[in-house]
């Protein structure tokens, strides 16, 4: 993104300046948050379509996909520190940059969401507000660092995963690379798998020993899932020295990756054994990031439905922070359908909702703040 021109999110009149914005990168962004919040919407629809149980695995792989693309996005930031000689005011910068892009928000609706428990959730007698919890680790990111992360605010555990990687990946890597000499790339590329190597052997060994639940004691814990960007990453540094490569097979890359993955996803969905479980975070976001050659390289048409993918891929964020426990459990605490017809039609104005807050918020509170970027 620009630091000089933050777009504004204007539905069919959205700006797709490709000097502004990479188009394929958001669209496939924004397919992402549509599986994540489609998916979530199982908590309305689950029990009276039982069809849906096909379509809620679909946001375990729009999440693998968002990994995969916040790891590309951060090696090609780190890939900057190689090129020229590297200050330690680079590395300053690019945490800065990041953490003015996500901390604020993030902040805020941990803030306005634990007070929304505290006046009306803590009092609705649904047994989803039932559990206890402490606020104070999600201020540190740390409620699900060794732990499933707690019934609060769920929604937000690959924020946790994410904020870990940018801040502790970025350091071997660039120490790496800043007492490596002539070969940087080589030793980059080293330190990566040795990286993906060692999650993968801690994660592998948890596994077998103590056979965890898939999701939250597996899928949602940051310790065992600091690899997840890392295949992004390492896409980011073939992308720079095979990029006619990756151009020229972007296609049949897209079609390994997706096949893969749609079938690994709804296999370890439905089978969920201890085999299964010790490599199906290894494969999902492997093959999630061979889906980004397409998108990154393919030139895609100015028309209105790119405009509008854009624009939900610019509201994603704010999308992810708003849709599932402040705007969803508000309407389910709120109306609590008890039937198909009546839980079709909240779901319906609950998606509408959700959409338009979150162009709001994008454009009247977290645009502005990303304007302090600027320079």
């Amino acid at each position: 993104m620009s630091n000089t021109h933050i777009i504004k999110a204007k539905w069919t009149n959205t700006n797709l300046d490709p000097s502004l914005r990479n188009v394929g990168l958001d669209i496939i962004r924004a397919a992402s948050i549509i599986l994540i919040v489609i998916s979530h919407t199982n908590n309305l629809l689950g029990k009276y379509i039982p069809g849906f149980k096909f379509i809620t695995p679909l946001g375990s792989f729009g999440q693998e996909i968002f990994f995969s693309l916040s790891g590309f996005l951060i090696g090609t930031q780190l890939l900057k520190f190689i090129n020229k000689n590297f200050r330690i005011q680079q590395l300053l910068i690019f945490y800065s940059r990041r953490w003015i892009r996500t901390i604020p928000f993030y902040f805020l609706f941990v803030g306005v969401n634990y007070f929304i428990y505290l006046l009306w959730y803590k009092y609705s007698g649904l047994d989803l507000f039932a559990t206890d919890f402490k606020v104070a680790p999600y201020f540190t990111f740390t409620q699900n660092l060794f732990h499933p992360h707690p019934v609060f605010y769920p929604e937000i555990w690959p924020i946790s995963i994410e904020e870990w990687s940018y801040l502790l990946i970025p350091l071997p890597l660039i120490f790496v690379c800043f007492i490596s000499g002539g070969s940087p790339y080589r030793f980059f590329i080293m330190v990566l798998i040795l990286m993906i190597v060692a999650i993968n052997i801690l994660r592998i060994n948890y596994v077998m020993e103590y056979n965890p639940e898939q999701d939250w004691e597996l899928r949602k814990i940051v310790v065992y899932r600091f690899d997840a960007l890392l295949y992004g990453i390492l896409l980011s540094v073939l992308m720079k020295k095979r990029e006619d490569y990756l151009r020229k097979n972007r296609t049949l890359l897209l079609i390994i990756g997706l096949s893969v993955c749609i079938i690994v996803n709804y296999a370890g969905h439905f089978i969920k054994s201890q085999g299964m479980n010790a490599v199906l975070f290894t494969i999902l976001p492997l093959f999630s990031a061979l889906l980004l050659p397409y998108f990154r390289f393919k030139n895609f048409h100015d028309n209105k439905i790119n405009r509008i993918l854009t624009h939900t891929s610019l509201v994603s964020y704010a999308m992810l922070l708003s849709h599932l426990y402040f705007l969803q459990f508000l309407f389910i605490s709120i109306f609590r359908p008890d039937n198909l017809w009546p839980s079709i039609g909240i779901t319906c104005i609950y998606l509408v909702v959700a959409m338009i807050f979150s162009t709001l918020f994008y454009n009247f509170v977290e645009r502005p703040v990303l304007r302090l970027r600027k320079g």
